[in-house]
């Protein structure tokens, strides 16, 4: 059966979506180095190289879910990607670390929050 052309493919050949999504959004893509200066700046917790990596691919995949979420998968994207933030989390805290991975998240969806805030307030302070 022919693999069709579609956004729900992402960019992989596997058969099923959450083996597609999952490879794709592992894919170190050169324009990862653009979210680097951000996540290197979050208070509150070590980050080390794989935290950075993390952080870099997580406002990556939510700037680009926009566009995504606009097309009809048959499948929540979104949950697919909380089990690949929890399962990278696990991965550099432990599994049983709920304290760190929790800060990890926590960490992530403040930064996510705060860029998106300070868009809005610039942009609105430009239309005033």
């Amino acid at each position: 059966m022919p693999v069709q052309d579609d956004s729900t493919n992402f960019l992989s050949k596997k058969e099923l979506n959450s083996e597609k999504f999952y490879e794709t959004i592992n894919i170190e893509y050169s324009d990862l180095l653009k979210y680097l200066q951000k996540c290197k700046n979050i208070d509150g917790l070590i980050m080390d190289v794989h935290m950075i990596k993390i952080c870099e691919k997580y406002l990556r995949y939510l700037e680009d879910c926009e566009v995504m979420n606009k097309q009809c998968f048959g499948y929540d994207v979104f949950i697919l990607f909380n089990y690949w933030l929890y399962d990278e989390l696990t991965n550099i805290y432990g599994s049983k670390n709920y304290s760190n991975i929790s800060l990890g998240f926590a960490n992530l969806q403040y930064l996510w929050s705060y860029e998106n805030y300070s868009k809005i307030n610039e942009s609105n302070y430009k239309n005033m």
